[in-house]
C-alpha cells in the first residue's frame, strides 16, 4: 500500500519501521527512485544504537545495493565515533553484538595505546559471548581475528600472547605469527605475497597502521660470520655429503652453516644451508657475500633473503646452484682455491616504548 501511495503521490511514511518496510518492498519490485528516497529519509532520522544495528543487519540483497550504501556508511560512522576509544568504552564495546564489534574494530581511526588493546578486546569479547571452546575458536577464525593488525604487535606479544593462546586454533595461530613476523622483516616480496594471498590469514588492511599513542620502534641485532672453504674440502662432499662450520651463538640462538652436495635428476647441486636452533619462533634476514678474483680486498654480494624459523624447523637451504658450474676452475669465487664467505645475519624485532 505504501509503495502505491509513493508511485501516485511521491509521499513517504515518517516512521523508521514504515520506511524500512517500504524500502524492502521497493527493492523487491526494483523501484529505484523509491529506494533512493527511502534511504535519504532514513538518513534524516536521528541515528541511535538501535537504528544503526538495524541498518547494518538489513537483508543481503539490500546490503549489496549501491542505493543503500550511504545509509550503511552513516551507521558505521556513528558506531565508530561512539566507540573508537577502546580504553574508555571497553565495557560498552564488550556488550556490542558481533556485527557492531566488527564495524568498530575494522576502523582505521580507533584510539588505542597499541594494537595489543584490539587483540585483548577481541579475546575478552569472544570469551564473554562464546563459552564453548570450539565455537569460540570458530568465531575467532572466521569473524574476528582478521580485524587485528598483527604486524603491529611486538615480537614478544606475537610469540607469547598469540602463538600460545588456547582460544585460537594452533595451526591458525602459527600461520598468523609467521606471516606477521615475516612482514616485520621488511621483505618486499613477502609483503606482496601476503597482500595477494587468497588464504585470508592476513588481509591487506592488516598492514595499515592505526593511530596509536605509543609508537613502535625497531630493534636490529646483527651478527657477522666469516667462513673459508677450500676446493679440496668441497671436492670431498661429492656425491652426497656435507661440511659443517663450528656452531656459533648470537642473541640467545645457536647457528651453524653447512655446505653440501645433493643430486637433482641427472646432475649434482652445491648447496649452502643455515642452521638455527631456537626455542621459539624467530625471523632471520641473511646476506651472503664472497670475495672474488676481481674484488680481492672486499666482499661482493652473493645472495640474500629472509626466513622465519620455528622451534621445529632448524635447517634451511639458503642457496643452491649446479655443481659443475660452481666448482669449475675459472669460477672467480675461488681465490687460490679458497672460497671466502661472509654471512650477515640480522634479527629484527618491534617493541613498544
Amino acid at each position: 500500500m505504501d509503495l502505491l501511495k509513493y508511485v501516485y503521490s511521491n509521499n513517504l511514511p515518517t516512521t523508521l519501521d514504515a520506511l524500512l518496510d517500504l524500502l524492502l518492498t521497493a527493492d523487491k519490485f526494483e523501484v529505484v527512485s523509491c529506494s533512493r528516497d527511502c534511504t535519504r529519509a532514513l538518513q534524516n532520522l536521528p541515528m541511535n544504537y538501535e537504528s544503526a544495528f538495524i541498518y547494518l543487519d538489513l537483508p543481503p540483497c539490500l546490503l549489496m545495493s549501491p542505493t543503500v550504501e550511504p545509509l550503511l556508511d552513516a551507521a558505521k560512522q556513528f558506531l565508530v565515533a561512539n566507540f573508537r576509544n577502546l580504553d574508555k568504552f571497553m565495557v560498552e564495546v564488550l556488550n556490542l553484538p558481533l556485527l557492531g564489534l566488527q564495524v568498530v574494530l575494522s576502523s582505521d581511526n580507533l584510539q588505542v595505546t597499541s594494537e595489543i588493546v584490539v587483540y585483548d578486546t577481541v579475546l575478552a569479547w569472544v570469551r564473554k559471548h562464546y563459552p564453548n571452546m570450539e565455537e569460540r575458536r570458530e568465531i575467532l577464525k572466521t569473524h574476528l581475528l582478521h580485524l587485528v593488525r598483527f604486524p603491529f604487535l611486538t615480537t614478544t606479544q606475537l610469540t607469547k600472547d598469540v602463538l600460545t593462546c588456547n582460544d585460537i586454533d594452533p595451526e591458525h595461530a602459527s600461520k598468523i605469527v609467521i606471516c606477521a613476523l615475516s612482514y616485520k622483516a621488511e621483505t618486499d616480496s613477502y609483503r606482496k605475497q601476503c597482500l595477494a594471498a587468497e588464504e585470508g590469514i592476513i588481509t591487506s588492511r592488516q598492514f595499515m597502521e592505526r593511530v596509536q599513542s605509543k609508537r613502535p620502534v625497531k630493534v636490529v641485532k646483527q651478527c657477522v660470520v666469516y667462513l673459508d672453504l677450500t676446493r679440496t674440502e668441497l671436492d670431498r662432499i661429492v656425491p652426497k655429503c656435507d661440511v659443517w662450520s663450528e656452531t656459533f651463538h648470537f642473541d640467545g640462538l645457536e647457528f651453524g652453516l653447512c655446505a653440501s652436495c645433493s643430486t637433482s635428476f641427472d646432475h649434482y647441486n652445491f648447496g649452502l644451508a643455515l642452521y638455527v636452533s631456537t626455542s621459539s619462533t624467530c625471523t632471520i634476514k641473511y646476506e651472503f657475500s664472497v670475495r672474488t678474483m676481481h674484488q680481492v680486498d672486499s666482499f661482493g654480494s652473493w645472495f640474500n633473503g629472509t626466513r622465519t624459523f620455528t622451534k621445529t624447523e632448524k635447517l634451511y637451504n639458503v642457496h643452491s646452484e649446479e655443481w659443475t658450474n660452481f666448482i669449475r676452475k675459472d669460477n672467480s669465487y675461488f681465490i687460490n682455491d679458497i672460497l671466502h664467505v661472509k654471512a650477515v645475519l640480522t634479527i629484527k624485532k618491534f617493541e613498544d616504548y
